[in-house]
């Protein structure tokens, strides 16, 4: 069902083109609101407003962070009660070096770092991306090394751990790699290393990995894929959870977006099917969003310069930016089910 904000505003359905220069799109959000998608422009270190009306865009400078060589930015998410967009930003070699992610309105993360730190056995905690906001305005984080939580508001601005797994097993590519509120019951993530999508309840005093039973999944399988961002579609009541899948080894196609249901709060969960969004020029789908009761899927381009540098970090001069609706393939797997 739609919003009041959609009164007035033509319906958006199909594939569409974002024209940005080099843009690159890790991840992004949905502001309602405004009918703006807001990217984050990953390897230039700012933030760009699209609007959905006019097609115009404004790119946002971040202060220390835009055009300073090394700078990313990762994710964003839209916080509904204090009307903040939370941008979390990180250095390049936030791969191999710890304690250098912050996110802009002065949320410093190196504290909980070090406290997670000692918490999970002494591994590294770095590469804080996808986050989520609850009602109350709680901003949650993953750290796709480490397999760390992190909490934090807008008010106090003090970020904590939320939760530190111990000892967890530490493998070349992540661990946390998508997060999601089920209507502020729980929080739900996928562990890449393990294969499995873990729940946590926002309602106990800490936070405790609750792991459902997938029926229809291979957990094996699981954990050779690339699994990004997660999408709770509202169009079907938190019931069906979307994980972008950037292919085996985060890299070998074919990539798309992995569908699950659950009809009992995600006590247990039945994965569905795949739908294909691979594409002749090496888009990933890093994060999907809703607008309107249709689903998209942002298309992400990370080596398309030359070296030197990382080969997930090669920009190009890219300038437009496809965003494929998969509504239809996604209900095809759903209808059958509800």
């Amino acid at each position: 069902m739609g919003s009041i904000q959609d009164i007035g505003r033509a319906k958006i359905t199909g594939d569409f083109t974002v024209h940005i220069p080099k843009l690159y799109p890790e991840k992004g959000v949905y502001v309602e609101p405004l009918h703006e998608i807001w990217f984050g422009s990953l390897f230039n270190g700012s933030v760009a407003r699209y609007n959905l009306t006019t097609k115009e865009y404004e790119y946002i400078s971040i202060p220390d962070v835009t055009g300073k060589d090394g700078y990313c930015v990762c994710g964003v998410t839209f916080d509904a009660k204090y009307s903040k967009v939370w941008v979390m930003v990180a250095l390049y070699t936030v791969w191999d070096t710890p304690g250098q992610n912050l996110v802009i309105d002065d949320v410093d993360l190196t504290p909980l770092e070090n406290v997670a730190f000692e918490m999970n056995g002494g591994h590294k905690v770095s590469g804080w991306g996808d986050q989520v906001c609850d009602a109350d305005g709680n901003v949650f984080a993953v750290a796709v090394w480490g397999n760390v939580i992190g909490r934090w508001d807008a008010v106090t601005k003090k970020a904590s751990v939320y939760y530190a797994e111990p000892n967890p097993l530490i493998v070349p590519f992540s661990a946390y790699t998508g997060i999601e509120n089920y209507r502020d019951q729980l929080l739900i993530l996928y562990n890449v290393e393990y294969g499995r999508i873990e729940t946590f309840d926002l309602k106990a005093p800490s936070g405790t990995p609750r792991i459902p039973a997938i029926s229809n999944w291979d957990r094996r399988a699981g954990m050779k894929i690339g699994g990004d961002a997660l999408l709770l579609p509202q169009k079907y009541d938190g019931k069906v959870l979307l994980m972008g899948d950037n292919g085996e080894g985060a890299g070998a196609p074919p990539q798309g977006v992995r569908v699950f249901l659950s009809k009992d709060d995600w006590a247990t969960v039945k994965y569905l099917g795949f739908v294909d969004t691979t594409r002749e020029d090496g888009g990933f789908p890093t994060w999907g969003y809703e607008i309107q009761g249709s689903i998209y899927v942002s298309m992400m381009y990370f080596a398309e310069g030359a070296p030197p540098g990382p080969v997930f970090m090669r920009p190009g001069n890219r300038e437009a930016f496809p965003q494929l609706d998969i509504t239809q393939k996604v209900h095809e797997l759903v209808a059958k089910e509800l």
